[in-house]
């Protein structure tokens, strides 16, 4: 699959979103919040691939599909045509970009254990929210170690794709309250 049949599957996700929260209520307006960043990074991911940026095209929209699936698996909204990135082959890039793309997936690597260590769950421990936040860490360990296999094994593009949908996944969280910043807020969409 190309970077633009990528983005548009990952629009047609986003377009069957469903809030079932009644209007205004605290789950309502995190719902609402959660879909409107995964839309400015699907236009970001848009922008960077009409530019020529495959790479950066590459890493907003597994970074935007990390920010749905968060949203959907923590209830704040249905997905009636659910979809994975990852269910299909991840897009080639141009030989030109490989020493960009080594380095992004190698900061990005970085970036999401910076991310990881900076957080810990919000809500009281046995509390529904808590297992909610233990959840969201660890989609965002299993795509960190994931990513980590394919950079071991040069596959550059793979690797960025884990590593931005783990942080996708943690930047969600935080943004909706599951995790409390214990340090480099910097990172975070807050």
């Amino acid at each position: 699959m190309n970077l633009a049949t990528s983005l548009g599957v990952l629009g047609d996700e986003l377009a069957s979103a469903r809030i079932a929260a009644p209007d205004r209520t605290g789950i309502f307006l995190t719902a609402q919040d959660n879909l409107a960043m995964v839309r400015a990074y699907l236009n970001d991911g848009g922008t960077f691939l009409a530019s020529g940026d495959p790479v950066n095209a590459l890493a907003a929209a597994f970074y935007a599909e990390g920010w749905l699936h968060c949203g959907a698996a923590c209830g704040l909204f249905i997905l009636a045509a659910p979809h994975c990135l990852f269910a299909a082959p991840l897009p080639d890039l141009p030989p030109a970009v490989s020493e960009k793309l080594r380095e992004k997936a190698t900061r990005y690597r970085r970036l999401l254990a910076t991310a990881r260590g900076a957080v810990q769950p919000a809500p009281e421990q046995g509390t529904a929210l808590h297992g909610t936040a233990d959840r969201v860490a660890v989609v965002a360990e299993a795509y960190a170690t994931r990513g980590e296999r394919h950079l071991a094994q040069g596959q550059d593009a793979a690797a960025l794709a884990c590593f931005s949908y783990g942080h996708g996944w943690i930047d969600a969280g935080v943004r909706a309250g599951l995790f409390a910043v214990t340090g480099s807020r910097e990172i975070f969409t807050i």
